[in-house]
């Protein structure tokens, strides 16, 4: 019984993570789709850089991640938000509507970025 309550336990403190997670994920994916469609007046070279890898796994709108060694870099929106968008699948980065690319994004699992750096 005892095993049951702690799964129970660790399943839901799971499922409140994602969801917060999901509520803070959301609206930087969302600014950063905008800026790479150019839906908003900031230029993409100022905040992003594609990757030159031809071979890489999942859509070819990757982003370049920059290593560094200051750690206020992490925080900043153009360095947290990568990871996540490398992550997501083609279709959600091809989207050409940002209402449905919205939509989308709401009904999306963030769980696996709870995991950090791949």
């Amino acid at each position: 019984m005892k095993h049951c309550v702690k799964a129970m336990t660790t399943l839901s403190s799971t499922r409140q993570s994602v969801n917060i997670w999901n509520r803070k994920k959301t609206p930087l994916i969302s600014q950063c789709y905008k800026i790479f469609h150019k839906l908003v007046n900031v230029p993409f070279d100022q905040f992003f850089k594609l990757t030159q890898h031809n071979s890489t796994r999942g859509h070819s709108l990757k982003l370049f991640y920059p290593d560094s060694r200051i750690t206020a870099r992490a925080h900043f929106f153009s360095v947290r938000v990568i990871l996540t968008w490398n992550r997501l699948p083609a279709a959600l980065v091809q989207e050409k509507n940002l209402s449905v690319f919205k939509s989308m994004l709401r009904t999306f699992d963030f769980s696996y970025t709870l995991l950090g750096k791949l």
